[in-house]
């Protein structure tokens, strides 16, 4: 496995930034990291005609530059460690303007450069190396799918990276990255082309700048980005949106029986509703394409008709009863199993699209443009193109009706990548956004006019927004990783696909999770503790990696791994935080022929580390934090754990130095718990961070040595669902506003929950049931009760349903008022504030709404689970696990696990 070193340099990263001058014509200067002057220029080429001399004007951070055809606006502003030149171009003449415009930077170079133009970083030797387009670098199964480049031009050296670059999520079509070496220095090269119809114009962006490389190498320039356009590389909807807060079901909940219970112990919010139509590119099902005869095989029950243990039997429903029940389905399940509706927007049925679409047939001979069975199984199907022209019109139609019909939470969608070229009459005028040009003609990328389309479905529904789940790259709310973390192609492309995701979740879709067959080759011939000791490496190696990429799996890899199970809140909240690319920490006492699982989430006050180490024994190392590439602040820490912690930190001329031992294979996560704006004169100081936590009230504190005062503001970390008081020596002061910090001062932030007004000890006392495990609380609610008090008492009885089912407690129905021991009482009216707490034999469940109280009863019942739990064994998910299991039993396919995050809770399990 592939894995990068730091480099130990001299030089902290943040408070070193470059700033960008222009300086007359259409010129600029870089005034780099390292206080030298780098040359550039602004430069537009016309197809045909070459560069064009331009007109220019600079007025302090303002250029604008032109001719007789066009004109060009830009504004310089510093961004973080990059500078944002931010612009309109106008087309001021009356023809079509063919353009590319862009950005050229001079710099120097040395022996062992690399260059990067978005797709694999290579040797920056003394040959040209460019990168035209998007066409380039395979990260899916279906020919044609492609990881998108990052949008840089970048030059790194072993101590700073010279960076040219645009917009993550820009509308376009078709980008150039280029170095070009001569003999001390290189010339990099950033450009987009664009087409401009008389009278339009178009927003630009572009980045420049160099920063610092101390730590890795590559990251340094994509947590430049990260910080200086965070909006690109966020989930679009809130990152609160609960379903982007779990793992996937991968089709348990969609094609079989949904079982909530069952889903909810898995962490599952989400399944891939797969596929809810009759005729690719009929999304709707409207009724004029409802009767035909499908060309790869006669309608029957496959795998794309199952829904819910029943199915779409299209050789006996009209089309208003298919209506009927997929409406049905949505608004009994939809939002409860977060089904997202399937929608594979690039292919239609080939008759269907050859008889009404045929202006948006893609016809680029470097892709593949008919596949069979791809969505229904019973289609063969044609690559179109999704935005304007007859098709893009129609699914804009369908899509809208389809939000109107049903109660979706979100979309799936699938297929579609960068570098597939139209080349139709539907982009030959300005309605599609983001058209290039090249010697073929004007064209439009089909993951440009895919991300249109996203925006498209998340402006439908503004209060509660859509969410888009795509599979590989594109401007989606979540990205589905659809490969074995156990193929090599993982490590190939997984780098480039995490770091354009950005902080959006990913979830992994596997076909055969472990992939058994090949990853334990000899397992027929094993007994079970040997197959055991070989899955439980395989299994820890898939929490570890997932801690390293910011990713959750589906049943296929967290069945029968109980220790991920067990580390699946702390995972999850370390994705809430967000993955970032550059982990700015020096490690000693490590060997160096070991390595270290690695990755950083959050930023500042918020920033999480996580190592992983895959030895046998437990190994003490010390971390050196570099707080400037946290951005910004100096951070206390401490070991994250559920409920208590201590760690000496000692600050050292601005870094943050820790003493560790992590353990073996198993995940060792490091919470920031406060920021400090600046530090004593000395630049050093000792301080002693611990944490106590419950469900219903957190505390941090720091005892610091400081020997003398000194200002500073203090910034504790977010903890979501809790209001936090902060107080020095005792007294209460202002979250992150500059105040004095007296000697040995003991910094403590106070968190207070929003909902659970009992403590986890007084929750798990109340009495669920009576001394032989039977249900013993009735559930109380008002007497005019609505409906969204019914469903919630629903989620109540549903728990003890499953635990009953699975003989976790015993069987039986709640017990008559008359006859219980204890009471649920549940309120969900609007103005009501919500709780979860216990007072003798009564536990009160109130919220304003059903979705308020459905995430209380979530909060609820993850307390409950510690009483009365649930490990899920092996599943049947492939012919081998199939063949695993009827070898060893199902029930003996439990991993061991250990309560890493818990201090005060026995170890081994």
């Amino acid at each position: 496995m592939k894995r990068f070193l730091f480099i130990l340099g001299l030089l902290s990263l943040f408070p070193l930034s470059a700033q960008v001058k222009f300086t007359g014509k259409n010129a600029f200067t870089l005034e780099t990291v390292r206080q030298k002057s780098c040359d550039g220029k602004i430069f537009v080429i016309e197809k045909d005609k070459g560069e064009l001399p331009l007109t220019c004007r600079a007025d302090g951070n303002k250029l604008t530059v032109g001719n007789d055809d066009f004109c060009w606006d830009m504004t310089i502003r510093q961004v973080q460690r990059l500078d944002r030149i931010s612009g309109t171009i106008r087309n001021i003449s009356k023809r079509q303007l063919l353009l590319e415009i862009g950005m050229k930077l001079n710099v120097p170079r040395k022996k062992n450069d690399f260059f990067w133009g978005g797709f694999d970083v290579q040797d920056a030797g003394n040959k040209p190396l460019k990168r035209l387009g998007f066409k380039g670098k395979t990260s899916k199964h279906l020919a044609g799918g492609l990881c998108v480049p990052f949008p840089v031009s970048t030059l790194i050296s072993s101590d700073q990276a010279f960076i040219l670059g645009g917009r993550q999520n820009e509308i376009t079509s078709y980008t150039v990255s280029v170095y070009e070496p001569g003999k001390n220095s290189a010339v990099l090269n950033y450009s987009q082309r664009i087409v401009l119809e008389a009278g339009e114009e178009l927003k630009t962006t572009f980045f420049c700048g160099s920063v610092p490389v101390r730590f890795d190498r590559e990251q340094n320039v994509v947590e430049a980005f990260y910080e200086a356009s965070p909006e690109e590389f966020s989930p679009f909807v809130s990152k609160k949106n609960p379903y982007l807060r779990g793992t996937y079901s991968q089709y348990t909940a969609w094609s079989n029986p949904p079982d909530y219970e069952r889903e909810r112990r898995r962490y599952a919010t989400l399944d891939w509703a797969y596929t809810p139509f009759k005729r690719s590119g009929d999304w709707f099902g409207r009724p004029e394409y409802w009767d035909y005869k499908p060309m790869k095989r006669p309608f029957q029950i496959g795998f794309g008709q199952l829904c819910v243990g029943e199915n779409f039997d299209y050789r006996k429903l009209s089309c208003d009863e298919f209506h009927l029940k997929r409406k049905s389905v949505f608004d009994r399940m939809g939002r409860k199993f977060g089904f997202s509706f399937y929608i594979c927007t690039v292919w239609c049925e080939k008759q269907l699209a050859e008889s009404i679409y045929k202006d948006s047939i893609i016809t680029d001979p470097d892709v593949t443009k008919e596949i069979w069975g791809w969505c229904t199984g019973h289609d063969t199907e044609i690559r179109v193109f999704p935005v304007g022209g007859s098709f893009g019109k129609a699914i804009k139609r369908d899509i809208k009706a389809l939000v109107d019909e049903l109660d979706l939470p979100g979309f799936a969608a699938d297929c579609g990548t960068p570098g597939v070229n139209f080349y139709g009459a539907a982009v030959q005028n300005n309605e599609v956004k983001g058209r290039a040009w090249d010697e073929k003609g004007i064209f439009c990328d089909e993951l440009c006019a895919l991300n249109q389309l996203f925006d498209y479905i998340r402006s439908l529904r503004p209060s509660d927004p859509l969410y888009v789940w795509k599979n590989g790259e594109g401007k989606a709310d979540i990205r589905l990783i659809e490969t074995e973390l156990f193929s090599p192609i993982f490590y190939s492309w997984m780098p480039l696909t995490r770091y354009n995701a950005g902080q959006r979740p990913c979830i992994m879709h596997a076909k055969e999770g472990y992939v058994l067959g090949k990853s334990i080759p000899d397992w027929e011939k094993l007994t079970l503790d040997e197959f055991l000791t070989k899955w439980h490496r395989l299994g820890d190696h898939l929490l570890l990696s997932c801690f390293e990429y910011g990713m959750t799996q589906s049943i296929y890899g967290n069945s029968g791994n109980a220790q991920m199970m067990y580390c699946m809140p702390e995972l999850l909240e370390c994705i809430y935080f967000g993955w970032r690319a550059l982990i700015p920490v020096a490690v000693s006492g490590l060997d160096k022929d070991k390595m270290l699982y690695r990755a950083r989430y959050g930023r500042k006050e918020n920033t999480i580390l996580f190592y992983g180490n895959p030895y046998e024994n437990a190994m003490p190392v010390t971390f050196t934090v570099d707080n400037s590439g946290l951005g910004g602040g100096y951070q206390l820490f401490l070991p994250k754990m559920r409920d208590f912690a201590a760690m000496k930190n000692r600050i050292v001329k601005g870094e943050t130095v820790l003493d560790c031992t992590l353990p073996s294979r198993k995940p060792f996560l490091l919470e920031a718990a406060f920021s400090l704006s600046s530090l004593p004169e000395s630049g050093s100081f000792d301080a002693v961070v611990s944490s106590k936590k419950d469900i219903n009230e957190i505390t941090y504190t720091a005892e610091l040595s400081n020997k003398e005062s000194f200002t500073a503001a203090v910034t504790p970390r977010e903890v979501e669902g809790f209001t936090v008081k902060l107080q020095i020596n005792g007294k209460t002061v202002a979250v992150g506003e500059d105040l004095t910090i007296p000697a040995g001062a003991k910094i403590s932030a106070t968190y207070t929950s929003q909902l659970f007004a009992s403590n986890r000890r007084e929750i798990l006392a109340f009495p669920f049931t009576d001394k032989d495990n039977h249900p013993a609380f009735t559930i109380i609610l008002p007497p005019d009760a609505n409906e969204a008090e019914k469903k919630v008492a629903e989620l109540l009885k549903d728990y003890f349903r499953f635990t009953g089912k699975y003989k976790i407690t015993a069987s039986g129905e709640l017990p008559a008022a008359e006859n219980s021991i204890s009471q649920v009482i549940v309120t969900v009216r609007p103005g009501t504030d919500p709780v979860v707490k216990v007072e003798g034999d009564k536990l009160y469940l109130s919220a304003s709404d059903y979705r308020q109280g459905w995430q209380n009863y979530i909060a609820l019942s993850r307390i409950m689970d510690l009483k009365y739990p649930n490990i899920v064994p092996m599943t049947i998910h492939s012919p081998t696990t199939r063949k695993v299991i009827g070898k060893f039993g199902r029930e003996n396919l439990i991993l061991p696990w250990s309560a890493c995050f818990e201090n005060s809770r026995e170890q081994d399990k």
